[in-house]
């Protein structure tokens, strides 16, 4: 990752959104152009992130590059999330190579730059941030109105709630263990009770469970999961996301990269699951990618 600034001053000042953000409606969760509809960001093979912009039909369009955004080789990305509070989507990303967690702060078009990334400093007791190898952002599941994080570390998973501006508090494993072995898809309300739910699927099987969140940040556990759907095994799709209804029927959908690139939709359907994926962009970019958020 690119060098960032310290937290200073100043930092906390871009972490704030300004006076002019206040203004403006904040984007949807996953809208990082603010015109309603769902986005992506994936890292190419060479570090570079690249921008997918959705079409609200369940499609996206072909990528951009980002170059001012810097190296993202190794990086583990989340491309959603109010985290200051602002009214504008940024992207959070953890590197392992300098154990450091940074924001991007974004400006409803879509693009990030280094020149707008601050240093976060690791959850409240810890010396530093633990080893991610995977990162969602929910939203605001703790009740601190900003944007949480779900984070896999090891075989665990755990909650870090965004508790003040720049600052989380002390992770909370949730939903169990087993989680070397299984990938977070994401957290929307898939039940309709106004608490989001954990979506996730067994990396070597491919069935997708359904752990009920109860209010307050947490998950129910692999005793009382739901089964709601299957095929989207790691060796075929290494890469699924889940950030809600990414077609406008009113479903969560997940999209799925496939092993030999293309990126697929499985579109949800009433019932909570989803139907087997279609492919919805065969652009050349989405082979080899390390990385989707």
């Amino acid at each position: 990752m690119a060098g960032a600034a310290a937290l200073t001053a100043l930092s906390c000042a871009m972490l704030s959104g300004g006076p002019a953000a206040a203004s403006v409606l904040p984007a949807p969760y996953g809208d990082l152009n603010a015109d309603g509809n769902i986005d992506l960001l994936s890292v190419s093979s060479t570090g570079a992130l690249q921008y997918w912009a959705g079409s609200g039909t369940g499609s996206v369009a072909s990528p951009v590059a980002e170059p001012s955004a810097g190296d993202f080789t190794g990086d583990v990305i989340e491309g959603a999330g109010n985290f200051n509070r602002s009214s504008y989507q940024s992207l959070f990303l953890y590197s392992s190579a300098t154990d450091h967690a940074y924001v991007e702060l974004g400006d409803n078009t879509g693009q990030f730059s280094t020149a707008n990334e601050v240093v976060v400093p690791p959850p409240s007791g810890e010396a530093s941030w633990p080893v991610i190898t995977q990162l969602v952002s929910p939203g605001d599941i703790t009740g601190h109105n900003r944007a949480d994080l779900v984070a896999r570390v090891g075989d665990q998973l755990e909650v870090i709630p965004n508790v003040a501006l720049g600052h989380y508090g002390a992770p909370v494993a949730v939903a169990g263990s087993g989680w070397s072995g299984r990938t977070v898809i994401g957290v929307v309300d898939a039940t309709g009770d106004g608490i989001k739910d954990l979506i996730a699927r067994d990396d070597a099987t491919g069935v997708v469970w359904l752990y009920q969140g109860v209010a307050g940040g947490t998950f129910g556990d692999e005793t009382t999961r739901v089964q709601i759907g299957t095929g989207l095994d790691a060796a075929d799709y290494p890469f699924v996301i889940t950030k809600g209804d990414a077609d406008g029927d009113g479903h969560a959908d997940v999209y799925a990269v496939g092993a030999s690139g293309g990126l697929y939709l499985s579109a949800g359907n009433a019932g909570g699951g989803f139907g087997a994926p279609t492919l919805v962009s065969s652009d050349p970019a989405w082979t080899g990618i390390t990385a989707l958020g």
